[in-house]
């Protein structure tokens, strides 16, 4: 299998028995459909705008297999060509679930989705953008997608991260992960938490590396010991958390703020990880936070170098869930004041 070339310190950068949607979740979502817009789960890149701009957006493909990479912008393609039954062939018959982890809405099974599709694709404006930023993993073991959905199309800009799993070459799981705090929530949605992803209707298919990989890294924050894991960073690692808009460069500095921070992060100490997609080129690890934390999910994305070192790790969760002075004690670990 082919993949893209893979550069060290050159990455990403930017479940337990499913419950049923919350009703203040399902209501939401009604009335979102009644004003005919799009969800969060469009993500076409349309075509006409494609066309009007004389070129797409440039996809980050770094440890991307060269097959993942088609279906994904082929998949983004066709849903901007508002072709449902085109769209739901990258879907398996067997589809579990595609969820949006912050507003709480599980669309469970195939026919639901082609439903929703079927409702909401021939409303979406033609200046309406979602489309890919960066693609990780592959094929068998599962992929992090980074997209982004214009503010036509969701009533405010969204920067989303997905983990998606497949069966036989198609989409069996997807799931969106995004922080809400900057979204205006134009169409007044209600937001809903989860405690049940499905996970545990698909098999396991990330590959030993980034399974191997994820447990070195979860065994550290849950044992307050990440000094000890510092093995499995590269020397240039880029750590991003995106609800915090931060960034740290190298080893030394990803090391010591997620050592002194463990204790204040959602996906620190007494969080565990409970879904991991992936190749041994990167993927996505999808959490359960700590108890103290006002989030109950996230997801962090990872991709590995030709060492299998951690090159880029970038972190999403839904920051609307935290009050101003929650936000600032995390954004001041990171600055270390």
């Amino acid at each position: 299998m082919k993949f893209n070339s893979i550069h060290p310190g050159n990455g990403f950068t930017d479940l337990n028995r499913p419950v049923k949607p919350t009703d203040s979740g399902r209501r939401s979502f009604l009335q979102f459909a009644a004003l005919g817009s799009v969800t969060a789960m469009a993500t076409g890149l349309p075509a006409r705008a494609h066309a009007a701009a004389g070129k797409g957006p440039k996809i980050d493909t770094t440890g991307a297999s060269a097959d993942l990479v088609a279906f994904m912008t082929a998949f983004f393609d066709t849903k901007t060509n508002r072709d449902i039954d085109a769209t739901m062939s990258f879907f398996s018959p067997d589809l579990v679930t595609y969820i949006d982890a912050v507003l709480g809405w599980d669309i469970a099974g195939y026919d639901a989705l082609k439903g929703v599709f079927s409702q909401y694709m021939p409303n979406w404006p033609d200046t309406a953008r979602s489309y890919p930023t960066r693609i990780v993993g592959d094929m068998k073991g599962g992929a992090l997608v980074a997209f982004t959905d214009t503010p036509e199309l969701f009533g405010g800009e969204l920067r989303l991260l997905a983990a998606i799993d497949f069966k036989d070459g198609k989409i069996i799981r997807w799931i969106d992960h995004w922080d809400s705090r900057d979204w205006p929530n134009d169409y007044g949605l209600e937001k809903a938490q989860m405690t049940g992803f499905h996970e545990t209707e698909v098999a396991g298919s990330a590959s030993a590396k980034m399974t191997d990989v994820t447990q070195k890294l979860w065994a550290a924050f849950k044992a307050d010991t990440m000094g000890d894991a510092s093995d499995v960073f590269a020397y240039d690692v880029v750590f991003e958390d995106m609800t915090l808009r931060s960034q740290l460069i190298g080893r030394n500095a990803v090391v010591a703020y997620l050592s002194r921070a463990q204790m204040m992060l959602p996906y620190g100490k007494g969080a565990d990880y409970r879904h991991v997609v992936g190749s041994d080129y990167g993927g996505a690890i999808e959490w359960t936070a700590t108890a103290a934390a006002p989030v109950n999910t996230g997801v962090t994305g990872i991709v590995l170098d030709r060492d299998g070192l951690i090159s880029r790790l970038t972190t999403v969760y839904d920051g609307g869930l935290y009050d101003d002075a929650g936000i600032g004690r995390l954004s001041a670990a990171v600055l270390n004041i």
